[in-house]
Order: structure tokens, then C-alpha cells, then sequence
């Protein structure tokens, strides 16, 4: 009488569980970066609110500090306010290039691998065309969530 196998042998059960250590080895530190990009979103679309106030008032105005800072022709006073979740603050600033008032928009992370991860962009406008680049003194270049 020939007997027929019944289940799997201990070997067969040590490499299935070693080929599924070997794939969560592997998957969870690309998932937790996965997680922290996808909290950073938040921080990086909290300053479209702002980008945008400015690059409206600055068209319709169009000067500087004075007449488009917060609080005044449609740029939020209270950009504090927008923070929430992921975000720490967003913070407008304006410094002066070559006798030009310049916007800065600077959001930063808040709890987790995300905590102090700033995002810096600058309007700038050539051609035509305004961007608001991201600055290389952003943290965020360094970690990949930008």
C-alpha cells in the first residue's frame, strides 16, 4: 500500500517563512517612506494658498511688501491658521534682490520622520512666466519628500 503525503514538509515551511521575512525586510522601509511623502504633501500644499494670494495681488497691485504682505489685498493675515495635522507653519516673508521686494513662502513639517522638514520656495518671474521653485536651503530636497 502506497502512502499518500499529508501537508508540508519542515523544510518547505522554513523557506516559505524565510521568503516572507525576506519581503517584509524589504517593504516596510520603502512603505514608511511612502507614509512620510504622503504626510509631506500637506506641508507642500499649504503654501499654494499663500503662492497664490501673492501672485494675484502682485499682478493687480503690482508692487511689493508694502501693498501685498500679510493681511493686505487678499494674502491671508492669519496663515498660522492653515496649520494643521502634518504642519507646523507657514511663514511669507519678502527680502530685496537686485531692488526687487521678493516673496518667500517657507512651510515646516511637524511630528514623525516629517518634524522640522522645511519647504522653502521663492517667486520668480522671467519671461512671462512665474514659478515659485523650491530653494536649495529646503531640508526636504535632502530626504526626498520635495
Amino acid at each position: 500500500m502506497k502512502k499518500v503525503q499529508q501537508g508540508f514538509t519542515l523544510i518547505e515551511l522554513l523557506i516559505v517563512i524565510a521568503i516572507i521575512g525576506i519581503l517584509a525586510a524589504v517593504a516596510l522601509p520603502a512603505y514608511n517612506n511612502y507614509t512620510n511623502k504622503a504626510k509631506y504633501t500637506e506641508v507642500v500644499t499649504s503654501t499654494n494658498a499663500v503662492q497664490l494670494a501673492v501672485d494675484v495681488c502682485l499682478q493687480t497691485i503690482g508692487s511689493g511688501a508694502t501693498n501685498c504682505g500679510q493681511g493686505v489685498n487678499g494674502v491671508p493675515s492669519d496663515i498660522t491658521a492653515l496649520t494643521t495635522g502634518s504642519l507646523e507653519s507657514v511663514v511669507l516673508s519678502w527680502a530685496t534682490v537686485a531692488s526687487e521686494s521678493v516673496p518667500t513662502v517657507t512651510a515646516t513639517g511637524n511630528g514623525g520622520d516629517i518634524e522640522g522638514v522645511t519647504y522653502l520656495v521663492t517667486r520668480q518671474s522671467a519671461n512671462g512666466r512665474i514659478t515659485w521653485p523650491v530653494q536649495s536651503a529646503s531640508t526636504c530636497t535632502a530626504k526626498g519628500f520635495c
